[in-house]
């Protein structure tokens, strides 16, 4: 069990390798991408939010909180079907945004 377990001499065998400057690079870029892409997660999900909150400012807290999270947690989804497919296509309505406020809760 204690070999299993010998976290100092798994870091000092870290420290021991070399990465080249193209290992390097290659990290630092996959890494940036990841970082690019959860960024545009999650402001598409905080757009979600805004318009989840703007097409329901009449609706009861209850409605108004369960739409937010929805939209929250699904953001592309949310837009697509919920907002563009049910909302502008089928209804044909389209929300009012609060120029004063991003959030009207």
């Amino acid at each position: 069990m204690a070999g299993m377990l010998n976290l100092k001499s798994d870091a000092e065998r870290e420290v021991e390798e070399k990465y080249s400057y193209s290992d390097q690079a290659g990290n630092f870029v996959f890494l940036a991408l990841k970082i690019g892409f959860m960024f545009c997660m999650i402001t598409l999900n905080f757009i979600a939010l805004s318009v989840a909150l703007n097409c329901n400012k009449d609706s009861t807290p209850i409605v108004k909180f369960s739409a937010a999270v929805f939209a929250f947690f699904f953001g592309f989804i949310y837009l697509i079907v919920n907002y563009y497919t049910y909302r502008v296509l089928s209804q044909k309505k389209i929300c009012d945004f609060d120029k004063e406020r991003l959030f009207p809760f």
